[in-house]
């Protein structure tokens, strides 16, 4: 009977007690819905920011690399995870102790006559203090017959590499953030400016109207429309201030400064970054590599599987092997002598036989833990695919507005210098030169909004790609 047991324990141990490491199996298209018409040209992914030539912008990247609070942090999960799989390790390992003593010792009258012959009388034995000493090692090993420390194992292994890979995404939604509220920053600046130009224009509109007006020339309905733009211009003016502030706040947390320091090195404004649209797309199924929020899921996965099967090796007995070596004297000369060496070695068994269920409810846990690990595994994929759509048709609709709002303001300045000459000579109505300049201003700031909002989507494409993947250094906390 113990020889079946035993040829029924070793042919368990041959099979993994974890499920199939398998990923889900998840439909991806052939090619992206919106293309890039110059999407294929070389770039050095790795700082796709320096493609814009922004001197500043480049130093910013580069602090917030250094400085981020939740990238210091990662160093330190990394550490923690290091550390869990060094004492995973260590499980599979013998554990080895040393020990020893020195004491007095004076047995009692009771305990002498239980040790001594019947023959003696007790007067002969002795009972006064008497010195000892003991040394040895002592080792145990837990022969993991199913694999259940091996399994810890490779689940503090898995739990390592994804937080590695949790480190790189962090890094990658960092820059893409310092490049948003970079882009974000200069945007209000130049609306600033043209809030400014804008204001001192119709200043100037409302003072040659209300001369006119004096003189009997004007209208009272040109001034009314006149102040109306300066109002409006004005009451926008704070807001663009308030939008300011936040992003100056908003950037000195992200690089770990103070926002005096951030007011300090923009405080002269700068154009919006030009985005270039020099993206090397490749196909939807390299996001499976690229992504490093999509291989932080496949390393949860694989991390989960190792976890049932940790819960299920609590089904089986555990065998251990234990040895102490030593030496016992009331000598301490003699104590390292051959005559005083000790050893002994015994095996063990430890097998719960009932617990009401609770074994059964980790494996139950674990299982279910490893389900959600596959959903989402999948939703990760499905979402990563779907920010790539998204930052291709902003970009796309942004770079056309642009184009075309840019070729509007072209015409309105066409439009506004021909009205002034018109005015001067007496065959246009003042009105026409406060129509141009209000359009001109208002397609100046539409084309601003778009220039930026196109550049913001160019900056999620690159993060919805994983971007700066392929020569990125090694995560925070390797070395």
């Amino acid at each position: 009977m113990l020889s079946l047991l035993l040829l029924l324990l070793v042919s368990l141990t041959s099979c993994s007690l974890a499920p199939k490491q398998d990923l889900p199996d998840i439909s991806l298209p052939q090619e992206y819905s919106q293309q890039i018409p110059d999407g294929k040209e070389p770039i050095e992914q790795a700082e796709w920011w320096a493609q814009f030539h922004d001197p500043l912008l480049e130093e910013l990247m580069q602090e917030a690399l250094q400085k981020n609070f939740d990238l210091r942090s990662c160093v330190e999960y990394i550490k923690q995870a290091r550390s869990a799989l060094w004492a995973a390790n260590a499980k599979l390992a013998p554990e080895v102790d040393a020990f020893a003593l020195a004491a007095k010792v004076h047995p009692s009258q009771d305990l002498t006559k239980a040790l001594i012959p019947e023959n003696l009388p007790v007067e002969a034995a002795e009972t006064s203090w008497k010195n000892f000493f003991l040394w040895g090692f002592d080792a145990s090993w837990e022969i993991d017959l199913f694999g259940k420390n091996l399994q810890a194992k490779n689940e503090a292994k898995y739990t390592l590499q994804a937080t590695q890979e949790h480190s790189r995404s962090t890094r990658i939604f960092i820059l893409a953030e310092t490049a948003r509220i970079y882009t974000e920053i200069r945007g209000a600046q130049t609306r600033l400016q043209i809030a400014k130009q804008k204001e001192a224009t119709f200043s100037a509109l409302l003072e040659l109207s209300q001369t006119l007006f004096r003189t009997g020339i004007g209208s009272g309905i040109a001034i009314d429309q006149i102040q109306a733009e300066l109002h409006a211009c004005r009451g926008r003016t704070p807001m663009i201030e308030d939008l300011l502030g936040q992003n100056m706040a908003n950037l000195a947390l992200l690089l770990g400064t103070t926002v005096q320091d951030i007011k300090q090195r923009l405080i002269l404004p700068g154009r919006i970054p030009q985005a270039l649209g020099k993206v090397p797309l490749g196909l939807p199924s390299d996001l499976l590599l690229r992504r490093p929020d999509i291989k932080e899921a496949e390393y949860g996965l694989y991390a989960a599987g190792c976890a049932v099967g940790s819960a299920k090796a609590g089904l089986f007995p555990s065998f251990s092997l234990t040895g102490i070596l030593g030496g016992a004297s009331r000598s301490f000369p003699n104590l390292f002598s051959s005559g005083q060496r000790f050893w002994f070695a015994f095996p063990t068994i430890n097998w719960a036989l009932f617990q009401g269920g609770k074994v059964l409810a980790s494996i139950q846990n674990a299982s279910a833990g490893h389900r959600l690990a596959a959903i989402q595994y999948e939703k990760t994929v499905l979402s990563a695919l779907k920010e790539v759509e998204t930052s291709l048709i902003n970009y796309a609709t942004n770079s056309l507005s642009c184009q075309e709002l840019l070729q509007e303001g072209q015409a309105q300045k066409s439009f506004l210098r021909k009205s002034l000459q018109l005015c001067e000579t007496g065959l246009a109505p003042k009105q026409t030169i406060l129509r141009a300049y209000t359009d001109l201003f208002s397609t100046q700031e539409n084309y601003l909004r778009a220039k930026e909002q196109a550049m913001k989507s160019l900056i999620a494409l690159y993060k919805s790609l994983g971007g700066g993947w392929e020569n990125l250094p090694p995560p925070p906390g390797n070395s």
